[in-house]
C-alpha cells in the first residue's frame, strides 16, 4: 500500500518561493546531481503520483547522458508546480545533504513545519528512500 503525500495548505507566497527555489538552482543541480539521487527522485516522485511511469521512462530511457537526465528531471518537477518542487526539495534534502547544503537550498519557513513533519511522516515508513 502507497501513501500519498497530502501536504497541507500553504500561502500562495510560499509556494511560489519553492517553485523559485528549484528554478534558482537549475544549472548547478545539473552539473553535480549523481546518476543514483536521480534514480532516487524519480522514484519518490513516482511512489508520491507525481510522476507517471511514461513520465520516469522520458527521463531514464529516452536521455543517454546523466546532465541530460538531470535536466529533464528538474524541467519536469517545474512544469508540474508546487507539490513537485516541494517533494523534490525535501527528497533531495534526504537523498544527498551535501547537495542539497551546497545547491543552498531554503527549508520550509517555521510556519510550515506541518508540511516537513507530514513529509517526514510518510517517508519514514520506508515508502522512500530505499
Amino acid at each position: 500500500m502507497w501513501h500519498i503525500l497530502s501536504i497541507p495548505s500553504l500561502s500562495n507566497k510560499h509556494l511560489i518561493d519553492e517553485i523559485r527555489e528549484v528554478r534558482r538552482v537549475r544549472s548547478e543541480f545539473i552539473q553535480r546531481v549523481s546518476y543514483p539521487v536521480i534514480k532516487g527522485l524519480l522514484d519518490d516522485l513516482w511512489q508520491q503520483k507525481v510522476f507517471s511511469t511514461e513520465d520516469k521512462d522520458s527521463v531514464m530511457v529516452e536521455q543517454r547522458f546523466r546532465a541530460d537526465q538531470a535536466r529533464r528531471l528538474i524541467d519536469m518537477v517545474i512544469g508540474k508546480g508546487e507539490r513537485a518542487s516541494q517533494i523534490m526539495i525535501y527528497c533531495m534534502k534526504m537523498r544527498d545533504k551535501h547537495l542539497y547544503s551546497t545547491l543552498g537550498l531554503i527549508p520550509s519557513p517555521a510556519g510550515d513545519i506541518k508540511a516537513e513533519v507530514e513529509l517526514k511522516r510518510l517517508f519514514s515508513r520506508g515508502r522512500c528512500f530505499t
